[in-house]
């Protein structure tokens, strides 16, 4: 059977059907718009010329503000307290660091939010960016 020989049917036999023809938007009427938003969907404008340019790789500063907050030790006043923890009364920490309670058996002292700090930090960022030329 030759190449492109079909009637449509699992045998196989006749001419190969034509494709439907293809509806393309009315130039006269202003609702019907191809892809492109052109009255006869771009079919007979004029080819676009590629455009010129270059990747580049464009760095620069970014400014971030964050908060940083303190902790400070407070003892319990009364007549049971050690002088360990007595000599700690007031000490400040960033959250995370520095001592945490219970410093010896019985202890009642406590880390109690004292304070926020809020720092600026500078990363530097990055990305490919078209440079058209």
């Amino acid at each position: 059977m030759p190449i492109g020989w079909d009637d449509g049917d699992a045998g196989g036999y006749g001419p190969a059907p034509t494709p439907a023809p293809v509806a393309t938007a009315d130039p006269l009427d202003p609702w019907a718009h191809g892809d492109d938003g052109t009255p006869d969907g771009g079919q007979w404008s004029e080819p676009v010329a590629e455009e010129q340019g270059y990747w580049a790789w464009v760095e620069w500063e970014e400014e971030t503000v964050y908060e940083v907050q303190f902790f400070a030790w407070q003892v319990a006043f009364d007549g049971r307290l050690c002088p360990e923890c007595f000599s700690r009364n007031g000490d400040e920490w960033e959250a995370g660091e520095g001592v945490y309670p219970p410093l010896h058996p019985n202890c009642r002292c406590q880390r109690v939010y004292s304070r926020s700090e809020w720092r600026t930090r500078f990363e530097t960022v990055g990305e490919w960016r078209w440079v058209p030329s």
